[in-house]
């Protein structure tokens, strides 16, 4: 799956950190994690996937 089928499927979620690491947090949504790094987190949150798509720094299946 590529990020643009995620934010069609769940781009009206508001962004909420799940977890953390060293360079940032991770979202939970659906079957990926999205890490957004630490300087963008606090721009991102409460944002919809949608409007912070391009704060994202990778995603992963899990």
């Amino acid at each position: 799956m590529d990020i643009n089928s995620i934010l069609l499927t769940h781009g009206n979620r508001t962004f909420k950190a799940d977890t953390e690491d060293e360079l940032g947090v991770f979202m939970h949504v659906g079957e990926y994690k999205i890490h957004v790094r630490k300087d963008d987190a606090s721009l991102a949150m409460g944002m919809l996937v949608n409007e912070f798509h391009p704060l994202i720094d990778s995603f992963k299946k899990i």
